[in-house]
């Protein structure tokens, strides 16, 4: 029985034309875009939580430091948490108040990473302890993918002060 022999032929590798249809070039993200996170994603969520602590200033009951903690849910980012504090100016209008808020500083943790949140704003308490409030400030990255960023920050809380709970939903943008 014969064998057919077979010669090979040697090709040059052409890659001349592969580049125009983007055949060798592979897209590299930016930092800011690893895990699904674009720097200029909104990221938004709803944390529930409760008042950790109320300790007045000078002894004034209408001058507060408040902490409070939470955590939640981002679509974008899983479970969340926060722990933070803020200056409390409290300006009574019989039985109901008027809030001022100042010199909030927190840490929003999140599966991408760290935020300190530095954040002002205002709300108010009904006569039967429900405390709403609307929150301004900044997040900036402090570990992980979201290290180095910093975007606004904006929240709204609902709560209760008689039970000490509220519900904050935030936006990072």
């Amino acid at each position: 029985m014969l064998r057919k022999v077979r010669t090979r032929r040697n090709r040059e590798f052409v890659v001349d034309g592969l580049e125009p249809r983007n055949l060798l070039s592979v897209p590299i993200p930016s930092p800011g875009e690893i895990g699904g996170i674009t720097k200029q994603a909104t990221i938004s969520g709803t944390i529930s939580g409760s008042l950790t602590g109320q300790k007045p200033i000078n002894g004034n009951p209408l001058h507060v430091v408040a902490t409070f903690s939470g955590s939640g849910n981002a679509p974008k980012l899983g479970q969340v948490s926060v722990v933070a504090g803020e200056t409390v100016s409290i300006t009574m209008m019989g039985k109901a108040s008027r809030q001022s808020y100042s010199a909030g500083l927190g840490l929003l943790k999140t599966s991408a990473g760290n935020f300190q949140i530095n954040f002002s704003g205002s709300g108010q308490t009904t006569a039967n302890g429900v405390v709403t409030g609307t929150f301004h400030g900044t997040a900036v990255g402090k570990s992980g993918m979201v290290k180095g960023a910093s975007e606004s920050l904006t929240f709204q809380i609902h709560g209760n002060v008689r039970t000490g709970t509220f519900t904050m939903t935030f936006k990072i943008a």
